[in-house]
């Protein structure tokens, strides 16, 4: 027990005064610095002695210090900014983001860097140590060598929410990092929107996320993201029980309704070629002279439009 409270132990010590701002000036300074302090020591007892390996969602941070969700997104920002907090991956699609609190950041322990020794060392002291980090003995080279095939054998796993594969891949590889940069960008736009509406969805269970999982997985992040805020802005949404399970089980249809409403839009670029193609034509026909017959039978040039218009 005392090892998982050694975080705890570590900063709990730390007055409010650290957790100030570089410059920052406002007359709630002092509030503000004991929200931050509140929330670095409750980030800290789901954190391993060493600070690591915090699972903590954003909800369950509010709900626990009785702030805003708001509210906890600026304080973990300016945790950030101090350099007592950094982010890591989720956990899973729409999962916990780890994070990390740097305890020897919030209790001011300097850190001691090569750099530093180097410099405080004499130049004979500087001499004598080179030659030996640039040599290197042949079990060095040999283990070095190990090390580097076993990196280059470790890839990472495929994601598994990109996009289902196309038939046909395009020849320019723009459009293909697009669409994978626009998925990215809506998988985290669907986390932040679950979060945003939480008063509205309640809490989605495991099996609702695995649900929704297989139905990014299937269709698409951006589609998804779509049918979230088309559900969102219904006209109607009092006494619904579970909007969760509401909207899953309208899924598909909602997803097939933005589908075919993107197919029956027509095409900006093609409108834009036809307005132009038109406009052409009549100003030509308007501006090139024509031949006609008069009434006594001879051949007469109308007058160009031009010489018709004002100057």
């Amino acid at each position: 027990m005392a090892k998982a409270l050694k975080c705890v132990i570590d900063i709990r010590d730390i007055g409010p005064e650290r957790y100030r701002l570089k410059d920052e000036k406002s007359r709630q300074l002092g509030h503000l610095c004991r929200q931050r302090r509140s929330l670095a020591i409750q980030l800290a007892t789901f954190a391993n002695p060493d600070g690591t390996s915090i699972e903590a969602g954003i909800a369950r941070l509010a709900n626990a210090l009785g702030l805003s969700i708001r509210t906890v997104h600026n304080l973990l920002e300016d945790l950030r900014q101090l350099g007592f907090l950094q982010d890591g991956k989720l956990t899973g699609f729409m999962g916990t983001r780890r994070r990390v609190l740097n305890v020897k950041a919030i209790i001011g322990t300097p850190v001691v860097q090569s750099s530093t020794v180097v410099q405080s060392s004499t130049p004979t002291d500087v001499q004598t140590t080179t030659p030996d980090v640039q040599t290197t003995t042949p079990d060095m080279q040999s283990s070095i060598a190990q090390s580097a095939e076993s990196r280059e054998d470790c890839t990472e796993p495929p994601d598994r929410f990109l996009p289902p594969p196309t038939d046909s891949a395009p020849e320019n590889g723009a459009p293909v990092k697009k669409a994978a940069e626009e998925e990215e960008s809506a998988k985290a736009k669907i986390e932040s929107w679950i979060l945003d509406n939480y008063q509205l969805m309640d809490a989605i269970s495991k099996k609702q996320r695995a649900e929704l999982e297989k139905l990014v997985h299937e269709n698409g992040a951006v589609l998804v993201l779509q049918a979230l805020q088309l559900f969102a802005n219904r006209p109607s949404f009092g006494g619904v029980n579970n909007p969760w399970m509401l909207f899953l089980s309208r899924a598909d249809a909602t997803i097939a309704q933005i589908k075919h409403a993107e197919k029956s839009k027509p095409d900006a670029a093609f409108i834009e070629a036809s307005v132009r193609r038109q406009a052409a034509e009549n100003w030509k026909r308007l501006t090139t002279p024509h031949k006609v017959v008069g009434k006594d039978g001879r051949e007469v040039v109308e007058a160009d439009i031009l010489d018709l218009l004002p100057e």
